[in-house]
């Protein structure tokens, strides 16, 4: 399949995944993963319509941000179409990093502690939107605020007056039998976290290539797509 049909499938199983959710798809942000891809990849995607890329290494994503904003092409398109393109940061982030990424930045999902918030707030210019990274299956490799220290890390964000905290967002143990159960513990502590802080924090970035429907039968609002979406990485 090209890209269009691929495109063109995923949203029909979004489609049958909120159905069966008993959602509605403008719930669902789908964030295309464009990390390795090349530029004329990202643009496919965006005249096909999509504005939502996810990157992981931080010198790629500001190679790209200013390769498309000095592209003719792609900006004749956004002004006619009124959009803009937005960039998630979606790899581990480090501080030493922020300043390099800051302009181009719309959503931070790998804010993993209370203290790489704070350095986060100290350093952006205008309030962005970010997740905390949970992790939800307690993996000793992986970074993330473990569920039991949800409150103590993540309760004092809410006072960082330049970060929208969004939600959570979590990567599960791979190779899970049943991946929709990390997806569900997760929606749960949100609305835990909800009650016991009075917010009302709504957004779950969660799904990826191999589950991003049953993400979305368990409240996922952002889906990270890169290889059903892109192809197989040569």
């Amino acid at each position: 399949m090209n890209m269009a049909q691929r495109l063109n499938a995923i949203r029909q199983r979004i489609k049958q995944a909120v159905v069966q959710a008993k959602r509605q798809e403008q719930e669902i942000t789908l964030i295309a993963v464009s990390k390795t891809q090349p530029l004329s990849a990202i643009k496919e995607a965006l005249f096909l319509g999509v504005n939502h890329f996810g990157e992981n290494y931080a010198q790629e994503l500001v190679d790209k941000a200013e390769s498309l904003a000095q592209d003719k092409e792609v900006q004749d398109y956004l002004r006619a179409q009124q959009k803009k393109i937005h960039f998630h940061f979606i790899g581990a982030l480090q501080t030493n990093k922020i300043n390099k990424l800051k302009s181009y930045v719309s959503t931070w999902h790998t804010v993993d502690s209370f203290l790489l918030a704070t350095h986060l707030n100290k350093r952006l210019t205008e309030r962005a939107s970010i997740f905390v990274q949970i992790n939800i299956d307690e993996e000793p490799q992986k970074n993330g605020v473990l569920p039991h220290r949800l409150l103590a890390e993540v309760r004092p964000i809410l006072e960082l007056s330049q970060l929208d905290l969004k939600g959570f967002m979590i990567i599960p143990e791979p190779h899970q039998k049943h991946p929709i159960h990390a997806f569900e513990r997760t929606h749960t502590l949100l609305q835990q976290f909800n009650q016991t802080c009075q917010v009302s924090l709504a957004c779950l970035s969660m799904g990826m290539s191999d589950d991003f429907e049953l993400a979305i039968l368990a409240g996922a609002t952002h889906v990270r797509l890169g290889r059903v979406l892109f192809g197989e990485r040569t």
